[in-house]
């Protein structure tokens, strides 16, 4: 199980994102904006605080300017992928064998309701 110290110095590894420019995989990948990263920041911090007992995750650029972050517990095999957009983020989560899954597309505006459903799930099933 990770502390939430090992938590946020993931996050701060991640600051590099802001440094990309576009075209940063010289395939034409799009720049990630501040209020992206910031989004995707605020949800990671927000998950932290609220799950206890979250384990690994990365946080990273995705090629349209969206930003992933992915939690993976090693114990129980679960995992979750969290996409940040602008307007909404996306999140799916299962133990690899397609059991327990949870899949969401959520609007901004109507994020508080999903947040609440997205911690019983990672209470549930990636807090060993």
């Amino acid at each position: 199980m990770s502390t939430k110290l090992e938590l946020l110095k993931e996050v701060e590894k991640s600051f590099y994102i802001l440094e990309m420019s576009d075209d940063w995989d010289e395939d034409g990948a799009k720049v990630i904006s501040p209020e992206v990263f910031n989004k995707a920041l605020l949800l990671a911090h927000f998950l932290i605080s609220e799950v206890e007992g979250l384990d690994i995750f990365d946080i990273n650029p995705c090629r349209d300017g969206s930003v992933d972050i992915c939690f993976k517990n090693e114990k129980t095999k679960y995992r979750l992928l969290i996409n940040i957009t602008i307007n909404h983020f996306k999140y799916y989560g299962d133990n690899g064998n397609d059991k327990d899954v949870i899949k969401r597309g959520v609007n901004l505006l109507s994020e508080e309701r999903n947040k609440k459903d997205l911690i019983k799930w990672c209470r549930e099933f990636m807090v060993s």
